[in-house]
């Protein structure tokens, strides 16, 4: 992905890893937002916030690649929200 809010994604045979980069974990408030956001796949994915690294896990399951493509258009979303927040007080 070539969006500057990931940093990069993994994939694993069970699971994909998405990374989120310093840009997005970075920014005040977002990181709540994110995981109301993310809350109703809780029982597909872990969230991790471990030295400022935000990692979301989904597992490869059921109907994962829509639920992967919603998680990315959340992200994506709440990144360009909290960033014209950000720009705007420039």
């Amino acid at each position: 992905m070539n969006n500057e809010e990931f940093d990069k994604v993994n994939e694993y045979q069970d699971s994909i890893e998405i990374v989120l980069s310093d840009k997005f974990s970075s920014k005040s408030g977002i990181g709540s937002a994110l995981f109301e956001a993310v809350a109703p796949y809780l029982s597909k994915i872990s969230v991790t916030y471990i030295h400022k690294v935000l990692k979301i896990r989904l597992k490869k399951e059921d109907n994962w690649m829509k639920d992967l493509s919603t998680i990315i258009e959340v992200i994506v979303t709440l990144y360009k929200k909290y960033k014209a927040r950000t720009d705007g007080i420039k």
